[in-house]
């Protein structure tokens, strides 16, 4: 996942798909708020570190069974999930990434 080298990094785009946005919405309900800032804090610095390729490989693993969808565990009780969609120039190299978040989940 991450790229060779910094030089040869594609750009990346971070979106979501309706149920990442359903899920984030429910922690103030299901956790309270404070509980509920603390893993918006931390969620918001893994989604800073995805953009940049600054991670650490063993907090991002395989999540299915299609091979183009991974889960971070970026927190004590929590990890979101998202499909990585590559964007190619003619010589098949890429040139941007696309990370779509999927779900927020409970571990």
């Amino acid at each position: 996942m991450p790229p060779e080298s910094p030089t040869n990094t594609p750009r990346v785009s971070i979106g979501w798909a309706p149920s990442f946005a359903v899920d984030v919405s429910k922690l103030d309900e299901e956790i309270g708020h404070s509980a509920s800032t603390g893993i918006l804090t931390d969620l918001t610095a893994a989604l800073g570190a995805l953009r940049r390729f600054e991670w650490d490989e063993m907090v991002i693993t395989p999540f299915g069974h299609l091979g183009s969808s991974f889960q971070y565990d970026f927190h004590p009780h929590y990890v979101f999930t998202f499909s990585v969609l590559t964007d190619r120039d003619e010589q098949k190299k890429p040139i941007k990434e696309n990370y779509i978040l999927k779900r927020l989940l409970k571990k």
